[in-house]
This record gives C-alpha cells, structure tokens and sequence, in this order.
C-alpha cells in the first residue's frame, strides 16, 4: 500500500510536468522528495522540470543530488548529459557520454546526443556512425531518422538523403524537430522551396521556438535572388568559396575601390532582405517578438 501510494505521488508530479504546468509541478516534487529523500528518481525529476523550464544550472544542481543516491541511475544521467547540452558544456560533455555509454551501451538517446555533438564538430563520418547506433537500437525513430538525412545531405549523397527523410516524415508529422532538421537537409541539397516549407510547419508545430523563428525568418530570405546572388548557399562547396575569395582578392589588386562596391551590394542585399521578411512577418513593428 506504501508503495502504491510512493508511486502514485510521483506519477502526479510527472504528469504536471508533462501537461507544461511547472511551478505545480516543483512544489509536487519538492514535497515527494521530503516524503522520499533516498529515492533518486524524485531528485532527478525536478532537475529534468528545471531543465524544461530553461534553468540548467539548477537542473545540474538536482541531478548531482540524484547521484549522490544511485550513481548508476539511467534516469539521471539521460537528463545530465540532456543538461550538459543544453548549457553547451562541450569540454564535460564528451567525458561525460563515455561514462554514460559505459553504464548504458544500448541507450539510443546517448547516441544521438553524440551524434549532435559531432555534428557541431564538424566530424560528420563520426556522427553518421553515432546516428547509426541509435537508429539500430531504435530504426523507427522519426527524429534519428531526419538527423541522419541533415548528415547525408552535408555529405552531398543527396539520394539517400531524401529517402531517409521520406522515411522520417512518413513515420512522424507531429515533431516540430523533425521538420526542422529536414529542412536543414533540403536546404543544403538545395531545395529551398522545400525548406521553407518544412520550416512552416515546424512553426506551425511549435510557433514560441526561437532557434525555428529564426531559421524560418532566414528561408524566406533566401527567396530573393538579390540575396542570392552576394550570399553563398549554404550547400557551396569549399572550392567555390575559395574561388570567390580570390576573385576577391583579384579585385582588391586590380582596382581597389571596387572590393568595396562589393561589400556596400553584399550589406544592402542583406539587410533590405531582412528588412522585406521583417515587414512581412511582422509588420513595421520592431520590437522584440
């Protein structure tokens, strides 16, 4: 009975949490912990509230807590490394996976994490390897799927880039992150319409997300060609910059002025872009959305 009724406290705090309603949420915790102060998972909890509610300083705080008690405690470490990355601790999160995965070699969600690390690094052979892991342990997964088609676009294997990401849209339309990450993958294939139109839906999905808000904003950018033409896409590749910079460079020695001229078109194609989208979006109100 005294288990039934334990576990019955915490499921009631878990289910705030998952209904957004964070303050009932902590005070639900704050009084299982005082009732259950040996039990990890009450700790672990209300680090994983403040890590949703953007205070991943107190979220790391109440996980230590949790480890204290069980240091082995899957559910503590999945929202330790998910705090780490949050507060983009890359010198602790590396070590910290390599422990995590030594506990847990089977957990995809590791996987992931590490793969987006790598990807962050720029060491994309090692993050589709990572990204692999996890979709061995869990092939369905919409979201693995749609960073695995961002890995193969980068990669210029656009095909299989596509596929996967058919497959990722077949198996979910409801994650927000899911089209955002597709859209990154058709964006550096080239395919803008395409992006912008993944990206739309991701607002639509989730329209408060600020890094969706600006990736969205930066899509419609794209669209005008004066943009196009002083802005490399994002899928130039290393070559075609390098040529640039020495047309450049060519210019700064033939006549000098114009390096100039060249810079004054790149800052006005820029910004009345941003400005039209601006306006378009939001109107000629400037503050802050």
């Amino acid at each position: 009975m005294a288990e039934e009724f334990q576990y019955a406290q915490y499921e009631r705090a878990r289910a705030l949490l998952e209904l957004n309603r964070y303050n009932e949420a902590i005070k639900a915790v704050e009084e299982y912990i005082r009732t259950y102060p040996e039990d990890a998972d009450g700790y672990t909890l209300l680090g994983k509230i403040y890590l949703y509610i953007n205070e991943s300083e107190k979220a790391l705080h109440w996980v230590y807590e949790a480890m204290k008690k069980d240091p082995e405690s899957w559910f503590a470490w999945q929202t330790y490394i998910g705090a780490l990355y949050a507060i983009k601790d890359w010198t602790t999160l590396p070590k910290a996976l390599e422990n995590a995965l030594s506990l847990y070699p089977e957990d995809d969600y590791f996987y992931m994490i590490k793969c987006c690390g790598e990807i962050r690094d720029e060491d994309f052979e090692q993050a589709e390897i990572s990204i692999k892991k996890a979709l061995r342990i869990e092939p369905e997964n919409a979201f693995y799927l749609s960073i695995y088609s961002y890995i193969l676009s980068i990669q210029e294997r656009d095909e299989e880039s596509r596929e996967c990401e058919a497959q990722a849209l077949k198996n979910s339309v409801e994650n927000e992150y899911v089209f955002l990450y597709c859209a990154w993958a058709a964006d550096y294939r080239g395919e803008l319409e395409l992006s912008r139109e993944y990206l739309k839906n991701a607002i639509r999905l989730h329209p408060t997300n600020e890094q969706i808000r600006e990736n969205y904003l930066d899509a419609l950018q794209k669209q005008y060609w004066f943009y196009r033409i002083f802005v490399p896409p994002t899928n130039t590749k290393t070559s075609t910059i390098v040529v640039m910079v020495i047309i450049w460079i060519i210019a700064w020695l033939i006549y000098k002025p114009l390096i100039f001229v060249f810079i004054f078109l790149y800052v006005l194609s820029y910004w009345s872009s941003k400005l039209i989208v601006h306006v378009k979006v939001f109107g000629w109100s400037f503050r802050k959305n």
